[in-house]
């Protein structure tokens, strides 16, 4: 961290950002650092300046320790951001808001990380249906989906989340979602909770 924030004023940006870490229990034992990382914009409509190279730094030191990993409005991240993630093998909560992550970025961290339960992928404008068929291929453990805000996802192949058996919340709001889509959600998903505010009719 102290790394991530040279150069910068500390002060402002502790008032600018909301900086949440967790320290692995191995870390005593200098095998590891991080279990969680946490990083979001202080107020709404705020964007995060965080570096591909903080990122690169913080998933080398913590390759096998990062479990907990949230990053939200860090739109100036890049796919070598994502790369270093997909490092992080032990990984089991992931999310991305108004992030800049594409579809090939997403295979390549599902193709790694095996563990991640917890999937939010949020307000991210490039990403394609073609998540559904990685998450529906690679992510079978996952019980929380969040993949709502997605401007250019049409939903239309919804229904191959099917084997996802331990799926109980799906978050599809301020989507193109309409009530079409419901028939598929509800006769294939075996979810408990289904969010849907602000999307279609």
């Amino acid at each position: 961290v102290k790394q991530m924030i040279t150069g910068k004023n500390p002060n402002l940006f502790f008032q600018k950002n909301n900086l949440k870490t967790r320290i692995s229990a191995q870390f005593q034992k200098h095998e590891s650092l991080f279990e969680e990382f946490s990083l979001k914009p202080a107020k709404p409509n705020m964007r995060v300046l965080i570096t591909d190279k903080d990122i690169e730094q913080i998933c080398e030191s913590s390759r096998f320790s990062l479990v907990y990993v949230h990053l939200i409005s860090c739109d100036l991240l890049t796919a070598k951001s994502f790369m270093a993630l997909s490092a992080c093998i032990n990984m089991q909560q992931l999310t991305i808001k108004s992030g800049r992550i594409t579809d090939d970025d997403v295979e390549r961290i599902f193709r790694s990380c095996k563990n991640i339960n917890k999937l939010c992928l949020s307000g991210c404008e490039f990403l394609t249906d073609n998540v559904i068929n990685l998450i529906s291929q690679y992510s079978q453990n996952i019980e929380s989906l969040d993949l709502s805000a997605n401007n250019q996802m049409k939903y239309i192949n919804i229904h191959k989340l099917s084997n996802l058996y331990k799926l109980h919340t799906l978050n599809l709001g301020h989507s193109c979602v309409t009530t079409d889509h419901f028939y598929q959600i509800f006769r294939c998903l075996p979810v408990k909770y289904l969010l849907v505010e602000g999307s279609g009719k």
